[in-house]
């Protein structure tokens, strides 16, 4: 919801009650006939500034009814999700609520719900500095219930976002119906069958007092599906071609849904930027049905071909249930690595160097369409600012920039 610092909670029911009971104490439950189970889309308004806020949430049931596990994705402003889990301690007597968002995390708890309303206070428990906020949650009735994220002033609790949600009937009865995450990129390739890809890749290095170093590469690679070992774990023959090179034949196995690549009796994690397959090191594992808006990050916890690992956010930007083909946004950034550091020929008119190179932080974005884990198309642009440093030459402030593109393509004979 609102932006990087703003938190937000579901309390469930982990036992039933009657509203006459409410008058006395807490309850552990919301009122009768009401439950955060299912699908719920939200629209309302952040009250600070007047803007709209648009989201939905999903809620069920989470280690065997211990725990309730709701889902948010903002869809009016993009970018946030979060999964939040919730209990009643019966030892404490207390409502406990444990949020991991975009921002990190932090806990909540409350006394209960009191009639139709429940109110979670956040405790010093966070990874972030946010002034003392809390959730309240009115439960309208079976079908709808109201959400305000509120924030302690000097004068009291202060409204700043206020969302009123109902629920999404259509789409929990279809849901079991609709394409997953993993029909449109989990992969269903046969042995026998042939794919092939066409890509090239462009680097280059620019700045004022230099001539601009450009290095390009091309090719065409073809890849024969010889075995299945397991889903998600292929044995290929690829056959690959880089323009300026001669043709060389390979054997390789990629498996664990793309990251991972063995051939000669060597495994290593595959690090490419984009390649025959959906990988899940880049772009993770999401769960469910995706749809339009939907948003999800990923960590990247290693280099990789165009970056020093780094922080990604997926955002589905299209999908077509028919073909299972999905169009993802994918946009990030790392902080440069010391081991980032590398030496390259550059000239200035006739004159030679060979010049200290050391980037600094990089940004990327780009789209691609997947379809049941093949890449149809991607393209991604990276860039980061560089110093290249070099006797004769001085110290000067570039640019490094790389972008790649990949298509699918007509195989071919076999």
């Amino acid at each position: 919801m609102r932006n990087m610092n703003r938190l937000v909670l579901l309390a469930g029911a982990m036992t039933t009650t009657t509203i006459g009971a409410f008058a006395q104490q807490p309850q552990t439950a919301p009122p009768a006939n009401f439950s955060f189970d299912g699908n719920w889309s939200c629209e309302g308004k952040f009250t600070s500034t007047g803007k709209v806020h648009r989201n939905v949430f999903s809620g069920e049931q989470a280690l065997n009814g211990s725990w309730i596990k709701l889902t948010e994705t903002d869809l009016e402003p993009k970018g946030y999700i979060a999964n939040y889990m919730v209990r009643y301690d019966s030892e404490k007597q207390q409502m406990e609520e444990v949020d991991v968002n975009n921002s990190g995390y932090a806990i909540y708890t409350g006394r209960g719900w009191e009639g139709n309303r429940l109110e979670l206070t956040s405790t010093e428990a966070m990874s972030y500095k946010l002034a003392k906020n809390r959730f309240v949650y009115v439960a309208v009735d079976p079908e709808t219930f109201i959400f305000s994220w509120e924030i302690l002033r000097d004068k009291g609790w202060l409204n700043y976002d206020e969302v009123k949600c109902r629920k999404d009937n259509t789409k929990t009865k279809m849901t079991a119906d609709l394409p997953q995450a993993s029909d449109y990129l989990g992969t269903k390739l046969q042995a026998g069958e042939t794919h092939s890809n066409i890509y090239s890749l462009a680097v280059s290095y620019q700045a004022t007092g230099m001539d601009e170093v450009v290095h390009r590469v091309s090719g065409t690679s073809t890849y024969k599906v010889l075995s299945v070992v397991a889903p998600d774990d292929y044995v290929f023959e690829s056959t690959d071609r880089y323009d300026g090179h001669p043709e060389t034949i390979n054997k390789s196995e990629l498996k664990d849904h793309g990251r991972t690549l063995c051939s000669q009796g060597e495994c290593r994690t595959y690090t490419d930027g984009s390649g025959l397959l959906y990988n899940a090191l880049l772009w993770g594992e999401p769960k469910g049905e995706l749809h339009k808006g939907m948003t999800w990050t990923v960590t990247i916890g290693q280099k990789w071909e165009l970056a020093s690992g780094g922080i990604q956010t997926v955002t589905v930007e299209s999908v077509d249930p028919a073909t299972h083909t999905v169009t993802l946004k994918r946009e990030g950034s790392a902080q440069a690595l010391p081991t980032d550091k590398k030496q390259l020929p550059v000239t200035k008119g006739e004159q030679k160097f060979t010049a200290d190179v050391v980037p600094g932080n990089s940004h990327w974005s780009g789209y691609t369409t997947f379809r049941e884990g093949l890449v149809i198309s991607d393209e991604l642009l990276m860039e980061r600012p560089v110093k290249i440093t070099a006797n004769g030459l001085g110290s000067l402030n570039g640019m490094e920039r790389a972008y790649f593109l990949l298509n699918a393509m007509p195989s071919g004979p076999s």
